[in-house]
């Protein structure tokens, strides 16, 4: 779901987020796996930034190399500072959702803009 809003698929991630919801997996927790696939694409683009080699990444945050691989191919045409806003976003949306101020299909359409 990650890889199609940061691709800017809106119809696909629309799709692919109501097929979540209706095999009954809870928003909450697909909002806190939006959150912590954010931290580590962060994460992993600073380590890229900085020229540390995918092996040493995949060794300091405890991480299979393919794994590590493909969090490479999902950053390279997404900027830091946009992973960042993503991050913040989802952050402040999921309260706000939690909280009932917002829908969950909302947050995915805030997502993708």
């Amino acid at each position: 779901l990650i890889d199609l809003i940061n691709n800017n698929r809106k119809n696909d991630a629309l799709k692919f987020y109501g097929d979540l919801i209706s095999e009954s997996i809870p928003v909450e927790k697909i909002f806190s796996s939006f959150a912590y696939n954010y931290e580590n694409l962060i994460i992993v683009k600073d380590y890229m930034n900085r020229g540390v080699s995918l092996s040493e990444i995949a060794n300091n945050m405890g991480v299979e190399l393919f794994k590590i691989r493909n969090m490479v191919d999902a950053n390279k045409s997404t900027s830091l500072e946009m992973l960042n806003r993503k991050l913040k976003l989802v952050t402040d949306v999921s309260t706000k959702m939690m909280k009932g101020d917002l829908n969950s299909k909302y947050m995915v359409e805030l997502l993708l803009n």
